[in-house]
């Protein structure tokens, strides 16, 4: 009883580190999707989200429902980082994933959901900052307004030109405008 009682203690400290709940640092996450990318001839969406942003988890829908989806799959690998958490889910970031943000928005406090269209080099070839005149521009977030859903699909075609018209209309439909104000 006692030689079990020390080799279920022994396995359980080995299996300790697979039940880890330390995010990976930003730079695994994306070394893992970039290495994806390549091998897989896509680009690579990343996307940055918080538990707490409502347009975060939109987003996320969006591109998980089922006639998006298999568009996006096809053209991306879609990698999310958290970022900008609160409180005791302040843990649940990806350790650099907030800085990673900054550097490619260019914004301080672009706001979430943001998201980045990379190579498979890592090139950033869009990001959901859109120019808006008189500003450094603005996070589109979750596409909503008729001029963020067009950056949204432009950073698309932009990121992946295989996507053909067809898709494109997918995506738009699959998309709610705003009514006007």
């Amino acid at each position: 009883m006692k030689c079990t009682r020390v080799l279920l203690t022994f396995l359980v400290v080995l299996a300790f580190p697979a039940f880890s709940t330390q995010p990976e640092p930003a730079d695994a996450v994306l070394s893992k999707a970039l290495q994806s990318a390549k091998a897989s001839k896509k680009s690579v969406f990343a996307g940055f989200h918080a538990s707490w942003c409502g347009y975060c988890k939109k987003l996320e829908r969006y591109l998980d429902s089922a006639e998006v989806k298999p568009i996006i799959d096809r053209h991306f690998e879609v990698t999310w980082l958290t970022v900008l958490e609160r409180g005791e889910k302040k843990a649940l970031e990806n350790p650099g994933g907030a800085e990673l943000m900054a550097r490619w928005s260019g914004l301080p406090g672009a706001g979430l959901p943001f998201f980045a269209f990379l190579d498979g080099k890592g090139t950033v070839l869009a990001t959901s900052i859109r120019p808006v005149s008189g500003t450094k521009g603005q996070n589109t977030g979750f596409p909503a307004a008729p001029e963020e859903i067009e950056h949204f699909l432009s950073s698309l075609k932009k990121a992946a030109p295989g996507l053909t018209a067809s898709d494109l209309e997918i995506l738009r439909r699959n998309l709610k405008p705003l009514p006007p104000r």
